[in-house]
C-alpha cells in the first residue's frame, strides 16, 4: 500500500474528507502522511487548485 504526504499550501488552517468518512485537519503549512487509498476527490480538487501538494512516499511493508 502506497503512503502519500500531504502538505497544506496555504498560511489557513484546512479540513478535507477522506474516503472512509473521517476528515483531515492540515494546520497552517501543515503536513501530513496518509495511505493513497484514503484521498478524496476533495484532496485531489484541492491539489488542483493549488491548495495542498499530494506526494508519493513509496510502498508500505505488508
Amino acid at each position: 500500500m502506497k503512503n502519500c504526504i500531504i502538505k497544506n499550501l496555504t498560511d489557513n488552517p484546512r479540513d478535507y474528507p477522506l474516503i472512509n468518512g473521517e476528515s483531515l485537519f492540515l494546520g497552517c503549512r501543515g503536513i501530513v502522511e496518509i495511505s493513497e487509498d484514503l484521498i478524496s476527490k476533495a484532496l485531489r480538487l484541492a491539489e488542483h487548485k493549488g491548495l495542498v501538494s499530494i506526494d508519493e512516499i513509496g510502498e508500505e511493508a505488508e
